[in-house]
């Protein structure tokens, strides 16, 4: 049996509490604030949308920075050290605003900090750290980000009710603060070879029975076709194309119900119940991305992301439906987005290798997240525009489904055409 007892583990735990402050104070609890802030400063839903909107933009076009300066593994820990005190201070600053304005200026501070303070450094860690069960350690990491909202979103909700939105942000920020920096800073290390240590793995004794279940893994890479697309060349082919436009349709569509589903059920039902929706997928998505992460193994890359693309357009069926039919249909909701809700994180990198190979994954990583954020920064202001100008959320809801499924069929597609080729090639 092997060893577990490695610091690879305490470092995927710290990750995880990276991951759990920081991604859902972007995503998952942003429009808690929305009614608050709409109501107090005379705006749209739109207009406040847009802030997370900015926030992601940034982050598009700081993260080459960022991949830069944390090519420094020698400063890398006290370079996110100070990434968490600006992403906790900027976060706090909401509270200062006078006017919408303000809130975009916050929102540019904020996605700059946000862009190096989460994805970017806790996949290098994981990356470095384990040889093995890499996968399991990204899920776990990854997972961390539903416990967090699930802790943060009633949180969060409790204090806007209580004490009101800016002191909200205020409490918010120096909670993330206090937890993540003496984290990062006494905890976490860049890579195993500062602790005088080999990666998870490195030394792993593989037995008969393990081997032979990595055989049958690497067949089912081939019988998927692991194959190595050079970049420049697949530009000038459609697969490329249809690869880009299936993460933008991952963006908007993972994006869309964690910046409009809280006020679209707090019109309907309430913020309390609204609050308790959000907490509950937050905390039963940690299951979801295990799920999900478990089926890309023993399914496929392929199927496993059509289903969850699937899952994600009956989800948003049951939002609808839910308006009518009671509150019980946003309980199914709750499962069904929980399990989907992953294919943004899980899925996405895996969709890259069954389709381009893990030869130039690196690079296409990088491609990927453009399209990837901008779908990201658009989704909300899709629904909420929608919104704005019908007075519901009901065709912002219908567009998602839509968008669901041709994304698959996108990505479908380019797999298809890649594999097609390369057997032209072989």
């Amino acid at each position: 049996m092997r060893n577990y007892k490695h610091y690879a583990w305490i470092i995927c735990i710290g990750c995880a509490f990276i991951c759990a402050l920081t991604s859902p104070i972007i995503n998952a609890t942003a429009t808690l604030y929305l009614k608050s802030v709409v109501e107090e400063f005379g705006i749209s839903r739109s207009a406040f949308t847009l802030t997370t909107t900015i926030v992601a933009l940034c982050g598009l076009f700081t993260s080459p920075l960022w991949g830069k300066i944390y090519s420094n593994k020698e400063r890398m820990r006290l370079t996110l050290t100070l990434t968490m005190i600006g992403f906790g201070l900027s976060y706090m600053s909401y509270s200062l605003a006078k006017n919408i304005t303000h809130f975009y200026i916050s929102a540019l501070i904020l996605g700059i900090f946000w862009a190096g303070a989460c994805f970017m450094p806790v996949s290098m860690m994981i990356t470095a750290w384990f040889k093995q069960k890499r996968g399991i350690a990204m899920s776990i990491t990854l997972a961390g980000i539903g416990f967090g909202g699930s802790i943060l979103a009633p949180l969060i909700g409790y204090f806007i009710e209580t004490y009101g939105w800016r002191t909200s942000y205020q409490y918010v920020g120096i909670i993330i603060m206090v937890i993540t920096c003496p984290i990062v800073f006494f905890l976490l290390k860049p890579t195993p070879e500062s602790m005088g240590l080999k990666p998870f793995g490195e030394d792993a004794k593989i037995d008969a029975k393990e081997a032979e279940k990595n055989a049958l893994k690497e067949a089912k890479k081939l019988s998927e076709g692991n194959i190595e697309i050079d970049v420049s060349d697949a530009k000038g082919h459609l697969f490329f194309w249809l690869h880009m436009i299936g993460f933008f349709g991952m963006g908007l569509v993972c994006s869309a119900p964690m910046r409009q589903m809280n006020p679209y059920i707090s019109d309907i039902y309430g913020a309390e119940f609204a609050a308790s929706v959000i907490g509950m997928s937050s905390l039963i998505s940690v299951f979801g991305k295990l799920l999900l992460g478990w089926m890309h193994d023993t399914m496929g890359t392929m199927k496993s992301s059509a289903i969850a693309f699937i899952v994600f357009a009956l989800a948003f069926a049951s939002a609808i439906l839910g308006k009518d039919m009671g509150q019980n249909l946003f309980y199914v909701y709750i499962i069904l987005y929980s399990f989907a809700a992953g294919v943004g994180t899980v899925s996405a990198p895996l969709l890259i290798s069954a389709t381009f190979g893990t030869k130039n994954f690196n690079l296409m990583r990088g491609i990927t997240q453009s399209p990837l954020q901008a779908g990201m920064s658009l989704g909300g202001i899709l629904v909420s525009g929608i919104f704005d100008i019908t007075g519901t959320y009901t065709l912002g809801w219908t567009a998602c489904i839509v968008i669901s499924i041709l994304s698959i069929f996108c990505f479908y597609f380019a797999h298809k055409f890649t594999r097609n080729i390369y057997a032209k090639a072989a």
